[in-house]
């Protein structure tokens, strides 16, 4: 894009620049192509015959300048001037004529874009043209970049061309001129307000970070278990809330396991349970800030399985009570170091105490264990089989 004051200015470019390029110093900006009387001296005459609005900036919007004022935007034209040659013609002899449009043409062709900010065209060496501009704290100098192209022609345009100014053929090229934006002479702006009258105050800002989740325990459970969410986010706020397959578990209905740390829900029993068997993203947030999701599977009610407890602690050396579904035919429960198994021995059981027996809960002593993190899943036996099963495993930290 480049920048002028009016538009005489980006005509009297164009002379100059095909007067450096042709060195033929009779070269005119004028109203039209020369009758049959044409100049006996080589010369050139600018013409333009037409200009359009460039239709992509006619909603350009005002530009803000570094002290706050808004500069009203320029109005973008494509500018297409008729060029034409003269010289020697008094004999009908065209050569001199044909000779300068040769110049001419490769004038354009070697300087298709021109930088003005770093040309020779300065506010103090461009005249002000036949009207001056008024133009609010403007020079007259000219900025940015100017393209200039040769224009394909067909007959029809020339034929349009020469019918229009009423005169006959003669050497010729048609050169297009822009972008040219032309400085619009309303004001600028006056700043605006930085902040609201008055500044702006801010108070009890606070700072959260993103919840995460690390696992879902267990990641296999019933319709209507007990589902248990470890990992890193704010439980102490009023909108924490937990979301499986799309239900939303808030306020009493969220277990506070261990404060920021591990959070338990239950989910919905029953036949008519909106989140029946099947694979849900589970997640956990806190206001507009959301965890990525993890997954749990829920499984048909009454499989075979083991409640998460209140706590997330089993102590050695005591009667641990587990509870669940479908554990009537359970006969020991096994213990497994929560990151992995390193030797058959790191793989630990208990047996069931069989003086109490029952469909939701079982019996063990807790003993021989080192302190840590376990994975515990009962054996259970299907009816009518001798092939045992096991439970999902649920983790649970024991401690001496």
């Amino acid at each position: 894009m480049a920048t002028f004051q009016n538009l005489y200015h980006a005509s009297e470019v164009l002379r100059r620049i095909l007067v450096d390029e042709t060195g033929v110093a009779d070269t005119k900006v004028f109203f039209g192509p020369l009758p049959e009387s044409a100049p006996l001296m080589e010369s050139i005459y600018i013409t333009l015959a037409w200009q359009t609005e460039h239709a992509s900036h006619r909603n350009d919007g005002y530009q803000r300048n570094p002290d706050g004022t808004s500069t009203p935007p320029p109005v973008s034209l494509s500018l297409f001037y008729l060029i034409t040659t003269y010289g020697g013609e008094t004999t009908g002899n065209a050569e001199t004529a044909h000779r300068v449009l040769g110049d001419v043409i490769r004038g354009v062709h070697a300087r298709p874009v021109l930088d003005l900010t770093a040309g020779r065209l300065t506010a103090t060496d461009l005249p002000v043209g036949p009207t001056p501009p008024i133009v609010y704290g403007l020079t007259n100098a000219p900025k940015g970049e100017l393209t200039l192209a040769q224009v394909p022609l067909t007959p029809e345009l020339m034929e349009k061309l020469f019918s229009l100014f009423q005169t006959k053929h003669r050497p010729f090229m048609v050169c297009e001129v822009g972008p040219v934006q032309l400085v619009s002479t309303r004001p600028d702006r006056a700043p605006g307000h930085v902040v609201a009258p008055g500044g702006a105050v801010l108070a009890d800002v606070t700072t959260r970070g993103l919840p995460t989740i690390e696992r879902v325990v267990p990641s296999t459970l019933p319709v209507g278990g007990r589902l248990r969410i470890d990992g890193n986010f704010d439980t102490s706020t009023d909108d924490f809330v937990v979301v499986v397959g799309g239900l939303s578990f808030t306020d009493s209905s969220i277990t506070v396991v261990e404060a920021g740390r591990s959070v338990a829900v239950q989910l919905p029993a029953g036949t008519s349970s909106p989140l029946p068997p099947g694979v849900y993203d589970v997640s956990v947030a806190s206001g507009k800030l959301a965890s990525e999701p993890d997954q749990v599977q829920v499984i048909p009610p009454g499989s075979s399985s083991l409640d998460l407890p209140p706590s997330n602690v089993l102590w050695l050396d005591t009667d641990v009570v587990l509870t669940g579904q479908n554990l009537a035919t359970a006969d020991r429960v096994f213990f497994w170091l929560d990151d992995g198994l390193r030797a058959p021995g790191d793989l630990r059981w208990a047996d069931r105490d069989l003086t109490t027996v029952s469909d939701t809960h079982l019996t063990i002593h807790l003993t021989g264990l080192a302190p840590g993190t376990y994975r515990l899943a009962a054996r259970v036996y299907p009816p009518l089989s001798s092939v045992a099963q096991y439970t999902p495993y649920i983790v649970m930290e024991v401690r001496a």
